[in-house]
């Protein structure tokens, strides 16, 4: 991974905010790439849809719904991607032609395809439930003072309200838990849709938000 402070030093370097960069830098884990994504790209305006995920548990109700637009994001992601696909088989046909001997470089090229879709859509619907781990866990080290350790530093002000008012700690690490297996299953193909579903209908009764932030 590559260190935190080179990762702020270069997204600051090509105009990112102190706030974004850091909080980029966090979130990516040590992927530069990443972290550029983040501040500037399709991931940074996902996060916008994220960020009002944890008032939104309420009820097993609007669980659902957001859950309905997670589901999505990752659908008009996957859309995106499809775009590129077309040009790809486009540029194919006009390297190859569409004669004998070229179904073997066709199909190959259908197959990445169908494994970068199936990644795109586990990405983004990854990157919600990350998003909701690392929130939790964000408040637990809040109450602690360990802000310098927070994940999301743009979230500071929400991190702080659930913090003075929200569930025990161990029933956001109970709720931050829960994310990371659902994220985790999706290896062993579980059905992805109903993880979602499930795991933020669980939330609503692990660690239900605050009344002053709910949406």
């Amino acid at each position: 991974p590559v260190p935190e402070e080179y990762i702020v030093h270069v997204l600051q370097s090509e105009g990112a905010g102190p706030e974004l960069a850091l909080t980029a830098a966090r979130v990516s884990e040590g992927d530069l790439a990443r972290a550029r994504e983040l501040v500037d790209g399709p991931a940074h305006e996902r996060r916008t849809q994220w960020a009002s995920l944890p008032a939104r548990l309420t009820s097993p109700i609007p669980a659902l719904a957001a859950a309905a637009d997670v589901g999505a994001e990752a659908r008009a992601a996957t859309k995106e991607r499809e775009r590129t696909h077309k040009e790809e088989i486009v540029e194919l046909a006009e390297a190859l032609g569409e004669g004998r001997g070229t179904a073997g470089a066709r199909n190959a090229l259908a197959k990445r395809h169908r494994r970068e879709l199936k990644r795109v859509e586990e990405d983004v619907l990854g990157e919600a439930l990350t998003y909701l781990a690392s929130f939790y866990r964000d408040v637990v080290a809040f109450r602690a003072d360990a802000r310098s350790a927070l994940t999301n530093v743009d979230a500071m002000d929400v991190v702080g309200a659930w913090a003075a008012s929200a569930p025990s700690d161990k029933a956001l690490l109970v709720a931050a838990k829960r994310c990371v297996d659902a994220r985790a299953s999706f290896a062993f193909n579980a059905n992805q849709t109903l993880a979602i579903e499930s795991t933020f209908v669980e939330l609503t009764r692990v660690a239900p938000p605050p009344v002053e932030v709910r949406v």
